[in-house]
């Protein structure tokens, strides 16, 4: 029997409109968090038994972490905390820094994606930038999922900002993040410039498809992957192949 869609709350947090809502999503009953108009789910949590996370996404980047198996994780951009959460079930050893923008998702996530902080998951609320410059802490692995509905902050697409992000990496520390475009056309310039930024600091670099068979043309969402040492390929980690090659070719890196 399909799932009828149900709307579990409805509610304004000082930052954003939320609904939590019940529905299929990708062909799985789910539980989902869409922010603003519904244009984009934020985060989700599966109803079946389907071990995987409800974003294809998420998972590629549990994919990374298993491959990377971190120490000491940070994930900027929380939403409800299922991959933070996933993270620590997955890696029991590691601890992970959150730092998220809204406070108000903190009661959103406890009452209805399950989350339990402990002393191996660390929220912090504010702008994950400036978490970034202000921290001294050393990461093995920095998740970046910051999004606003589909857009990435200009904040953190800049060189400047890699080179913080490098800046904050352990000698073998790995940066994994999802970024919404296509790879070929004229939506290819985000990855294009971003491509060419972590190029400039990184040993290694690989962008992941986070789905099957969609097209190249196609805004979708992509796995950046940059390793500061080339000693560990992830590939044999992640559920798809890398794609082969992106050239940067003369774009324009952004700046501060």
């Amino acid at each position: 029997m399909a799932l009828t869609e149900r709307i579990l709350l409805v509610t304004d947090t000082d930052l954003e409109h939320y609904q939590v809502v019940e529905r299929v999503y990708e062909g799985r009953p789910a539980r989902v968090l869409f922010s603003g108009p519904r244009r984009a789910a934020q985060s989700g949590i599966g109803l079946d038994d389907d071990p995987d996370l409800l974003f294809d996404y998420n998972q590629r980047l549990l994919e990374v972490a298993n491959g990377v198996y971190p120490q000491r994780i940070l994930v900027i951009g929380g939403g409800a905390f299922t991959l933070p959460m996933a993270l620590t079930a997955a890696l029991p050893e590691a601890i992970v820094d959150v730092v998220e923008l809204d406070p108000g998702l903190r009661a959103i996530a406890a009452e209805h994606f399950g989350l339990t902080e402990s002393e191996r998951l660390d929220i912090s609320f504010g702008d994950g930038r400036e978490f970034v410059e202000q921290s001294n802490q050393l990461y093995d692995l920095i998740v970046l999922d910051v999004f606003s509905e589909l857009s990435i902050p200009r904040q953190f697409l800049t060189i400047e900002f890699v080179r913080k992000l490098h800046a904050r990496l352990q000698p073998g520390g790995t940066v994994a993040m999802n970024i919404i475009a296509s790879y070929q056309g004229i939506n290819a310039g985000l990855i294009k410039s971003q491509v060419a930024a972590y190029q400039s600091l990184f040993d290694r670099l690989d962008i992941f498809p986070a789905a099957y068979g969609l097209t190249s043309w196609l805004p979708q969402n992509l796995l950046l992957v940059a390793q500061k040492n080339a000693d560990r390929v992830l590939d044999e980690y992640l559920r798809f192949a890398p794609i082969d090659s992106i050239e940067a070719g003369e774009i324009d890196l952004y700046h501060d």
